[in-house]
Order: C-alpha cells, then structure tokens, then sequence
C-alpha cells in the first residue's frame, strides 16, 4: 500500500519538470495541490483496499510534482543572496510538517474511524496552498520563456509577411 505513494511520486516526478516547462510553476504546483486533495479524500473516503492504493498513488503524483516543482519555483523567486536559506527552509517545513502529522495521528489512534481523519486532514495543507498561491508571483524565469516564445511567433509571422509582399512587389509568384 505504501509502495503506490512511492510509484507515483516517481511518476510525478519524472511528468513535473516538462509541465513546468510548458505551463509554468505555479500552474504545476496548483495541479499538484488538487491531485494531493484529490488523494487524501480518495483515501479518506474508501471501503477497500484497492480504492486506498489508488488514493495513496494519487497522493504520490501530487508529493512528486510539488517536490520537484517547489524547490525550484522557490529558487527563482529568491534573490541570489538568499536562495540556499529559502530552499533549505523548505525543506525543514517538510520535515516540521511530517512531525506534526505524526502528532496528529497519534492524537486520532484512539478515535473510532481516526485513521479516515488522518489520511483526510491531509488534505487541508494542500488546500491553503492552493488559496493562497493565486497571491504569488509567477517566476522571472518562467515569464522569459512565454516572453522569448510569444516574440518568435510574432518575428516569424511578420518575416513570413513581409517575404511575402517582397515576392509579390517583385511580380513573383506567391509562395505556398
């Protein structure tokens, strides 16, 4: 049951840097949130074993998107100066999050159906997250790319026009 988290975190993994990419961190980052809710509540919610390992791997794919994401999402909004201190500040929140949900757990091992608590509050991380990512800037870096990606397009276009009215100004055939 708990190899699936680990499949799917290498799986998220190995799909967060080409998404990155292409739609930019913090879209990644928020569709790691929703797949992390989507999975504690899977979890959460089911009557069998079967319907746990797939919440469990839809937990893995959030944890590898927002593992891989995150770190370098926070690096590129970091000034140089402090960059090492924010990465390594989060991974102590990681660690200081798995703490507290290791409390949290302890304190529902005495509560009838306590385990549905445990996997589903797991949720709740995920879900300020997500709120509060709206307020974040997208990344310098990120922002580069859609920029250098949309002046292509748009030097190309006027390239190809203006080929095209030198060839027809020159009584030339026009080009297919």
């Amino acid at each position: 049951m708990t190899s699936a988290t680990t499949l799917g975190a290498l799986i998220g993994g190995l799909v967060a840097g080409v998404l990155s990419d292409w739609t930019g961190r913090k879209p990644v980052l928020g569709i790691a949130d929703i797949v992390f809710i989507g999975g504690a509540i899977a979890q959460a919610v089911c009557h069998d074993v079967w319907s746990m390992i797939g919440g469990r791997f839809l937990l893995g794919i959030g944890v590898g998107l927002a593992s891989c994401v995150a770190p370098l999402y926070i690096q590129e909004l970091s000034p140089t100066r402090l960059r090492g201190r924010m990465v390594v500040l989060n991974v102590y929140a990681i660690t200081l999050g798995q703490v507290i949900a290791y409390a949290i757990g302890a304190a529902f091992t005495h509560v009838h159906g306590g385990w549905r608590w445990m996997v589903g509050l797991g949720a709740v991380p995920a879900a300020l997250q997500a709120a509060f990512l709206f307020l974040l800037p997208e990344s310098r870096d990120t922002v580069l790319v859609w920029s250098s990606l949309v002046l292509d397009d748009l030097l190309r276009g006027f390239l190809r026009d203006w080929a095209w009215e030198c060839t027809l100004a020159a009584g030339g055939a026009v080009p297919t």
